[in-house]
C-alpha cells in the first residue's frame, strides 16, 4: 500500500478514535434507572441471481475450455434471511449495540455478520463494529482449462469504525479494513503475483440531504486500496452511488446508481495486461407496509442489474437480480 494511503488511513482512525477517548459525552455518569429496550427486523424470502462471472463459482462453470470469453449467465435460487437487531442499554439515545447482515464494502463478499455498537458524541455518532464473511467461495484456480476446477473457502473478516451524522448534520464517514484468507489458493502457488491473500482498505463519505418527509438522496463517495501479496491483484478502485427515497402512505420506493472504476497496479502474468474495469450497477427496492392488514409487515421486492467492463474479456460480469421478501419489524 502507498504511503500516502497509508497515512489517509492511520490518520482517519487516529481522528475517530481521538472522538471516543476524550468527547466529554463520553464520560457521562450512567442513568440511575434502567430503561433497556430490545428490537429489529428479521426479512425472509427468496433471491434469483442469473450472473456470468468466471472468478465467481456461483457465477461460471466448473469447466472451461478458454481464457478468451466471459461467464455465461448461470441462474442461483438463494433462499434468503436477513436479521437486524438493535439493543438500546440504558437511557435512551446513549449506547447501543447492533447486529446485522449488511456488507460494509462490495469486497466483504454477499452476505456478512456485523456486530457493534454506536455511542452519541458532541460531533456525531461513532460506530465500531467487526466483520465476519464465512460463506464465501472461491476457484482454488480459476484458470484451469478443460477439467473441472474445485472451489476453496475463503474467510473475509475486520473492521468498521465510522462517525455518523457529524456535527449534527447529514455527513457520515467510516474507514473499513478487510482481511482475506483463502484456504487453497492453488493459482497463487503457480504465480506468486496472483496470490489473493491480503487486506482492502475503504474511506467512504456519504451525504443524507432529506426535502421532505417522503423523499430524500443520498450521494456516496468511497476509495479503496487492495493489497495483495500477489501485485497483480492488488488494486485502487474508486465508487461513486446516488440513492434515493420516496414513500407515500403505505408504499416505499429506493433506487440507487452506482459507478465504480478499478485498476490492478501490476501486469497480468498470464494476460499479459494491467487490468482496468468500468463497472455500473442499477439497483431498486420496493416495500409495502401492512399488506393485507398485517401489523409490523412489509413486503419487498428488489430488483437489480450490474455489468462489468473489462480490459480484458475473461473478467467481463454481467448481472440479474431479483428478490422477493416479507420483512416482520419488532
Amino acid at each position: 500500500m502507498s504511503t500516502l494511503m497509508k497515512n489517509m488511513f492511520l490518520s482517519a482512525t487516529f481522528v475517530m478514535v481521538l472522538t471516543l477517548v476524550f468527547c466529554p459525552t463520553l464520560l457521562a455518569s450512567q442513568p440511575t434507572e434502567s430503561t433497556d429496550t430490545f428490537s429489529g427486523r428479521v426479512g425472509l424470502g427468496f433471491m434469483f441471481i442469473n450472473s456470468g462471472n468466471n472468478l465467481n463459482p456461483n457465477g461460471s462453470e466448473k469447466r472451461i475450455t478458454n481464457l478468451d470469453d466471459s461467464a455465461d449467465p448461470k441462474l442461483n435460487v438463494i433462499p434468503f434471511i436477513a436479521p437486524s437487531f438493535t439493543y438500546d442499554a440504558g437511557e435512551p439515545g446513549n449506547f447501543k449495540l447492533f447486529f446485522n447482515t449488511r456488507p460494509a464494502i462490495d469486497e466483504v463478499g454477499s452476505f456478512s455478520f456485523n456486530l457493534g455498537g454506536t455511542y452519541p458524541t458532541d460531533i456525531g455518532v461513532v460506530e465500531l463494529s467487526a466483520i465476519v464473511a464465512p460463506f464465501e467461495r472461491v476457484w482454488e484456480n480459476p484458470y484451469q482449462l478443460n477439467t473441472n476446477r474445485t472451489t476453496s473457502p475463503t474467510s473475509n473478516y475486520g473492521t468498521k469504525l465510522a462517525l455518523n451524522r457529524i456535527m449534527n448534520s447529514g455527513f457520515h464517514a467510516n474507514i473499513v479494513v478487510i482481511n482475506r484468507d483463502v484456504d487453497d489458493d492453488i493459482i497463487g502457488d503457480i504465480e506468486p503475483d496472483l496470490q489473493r491473500e491480503g487486506q482492502v482498505y475503504a474511506l467512504n463519505i456519504n451525504y443524507l440531504k432529506t426535502f421532505s418527509r417522503s423523499f430524500g438522496i443520498r450521494p456516496r463517495f468511497s476509495i479503496r486500496k487492495g493489497e495483495f501479496e500477489g501485485e497483480s491483484n492488488s488494486f485502487t478502485k474508486v465508487k461513486l452511488s446516488l440513492d434515493g427515497r420516496y414513500t407515500h402512505q403505505k408504499f416505499t420506493v429506493l433506487p440507487q446508481v452506482s459507478y465504480a472504476y478499478k485498476k490492478n497496479d501490476k501486469v497480468h502474468p498470464i494476460f499479459n495486461e494491467t487490468k482496468e474495469e468500468n463497472a455500473l450497477e442499477l439497483r431498486l427496492l420496493m416495500s409495502y407496509a401492512e399488506p393485507f392488514d398485517l401489523e409490523d409487515w412489509a413486503a419487498q421486492m428488489l430488483v437489480s442489474y450490474s455489468y462489468g467492463d473489462v480490459n480484458i474479456d475473461f473478467y467481463d460480469t454481467e448481472a440479474l437480480t431479483t428478490g422477493v421478501f416479507l420483512v416482520y419489524n419488532f
